[in-house]
C-alpha cells in the first residue's frame, strides 16, 4: 500500500467517524417526551417567550412522571427595566397527540406543542396558535429517565 493511498484510507475513515459523531448529535435532539410515556423520569425546557409589557418572559418548565402521576413545574420570571417578578405553578399534565395540556393546581390551564425538534410552543387552551408568536419556544435541556 503506497503512502497516497494509505492518506485516502485515513481520510476516509476521519470522515466516517465524523458522520457517525453527528449522527448520533441529530438523535440526541430527538423529541425527548416518548422517553417519560414509557416510564419514570424528568425532562426540563426553557427559553425567552414574547411579552406585550415586558422585555421578555424567562420561562422553565419541567415535566415529570413518577408511576401514574405526572406533574409539572412551570417558572416564568416576567423580565423588565425596573426589574422582574417571578412565578411559580405546579399541576398535573397530559399528552393527547402532540399536545401537552397541563391542569394547574390553582385553576390554570396551559398547552404546550411539541415539535418535531423536542422543542415546545406556547399555545392556547384549545392547542391553537397564537398570532404572530412562530419564534417563542422552549428548547429542551435535560431528560432523565429511570428503567
Amino acid at each position: 500500500m503506497n503512502l497516497a493511498h494509505r492518506a485516502s484510507c485515513c481520510c476516509l475513515a476521519a470522515l466516517l467517524a465524523l458522520a457517525g459523531c453527528e449522527r448520533g448529535a441529530s438523535s440526541a435532539a430527538a423529541p425527548p417526551l416518548p422517553q417519560i410515556e414509557r416510564g419514570d423520569g424528568r425532562i426540563a425546557w426553557e427559553g425567552a417567550l414574547a411579552c406585550a409589557d415586558c422585555e421578555a418572559i424567562e420561562t422553565q418548565l419541567v415535566l415529570e412522571r413518577a408511576g401514574d402521576v405526572r406533574s409539572y413545574t412551570l417558572i416564568e420570571t416576567f423580565l423588565a427595566a425596573g426589574g422582574g417578578a417571578r412565578f411559580a405553578e405546579a399541576g398535573r399534565w397530559q399528552r393527547a397527540g402532540d399536545l401537552i395540556r397541563m391542569q394547574g393546581d390553582a385553576g390554570s390551564v396551559r398547552a404546550y406543542a411539541l415539535l418535531p425538534d423536542g422543542s415546545l410552543q406556547p399555545r392556547d387552551p384549545r392547542g391553537r396558535r397564537f398570532p404572530d408568536r412562530e419564534g417563542d419556544v422552549l428548547m429542551p435541556v435535560t431528560a432523565d429517565s429511570t428503567p
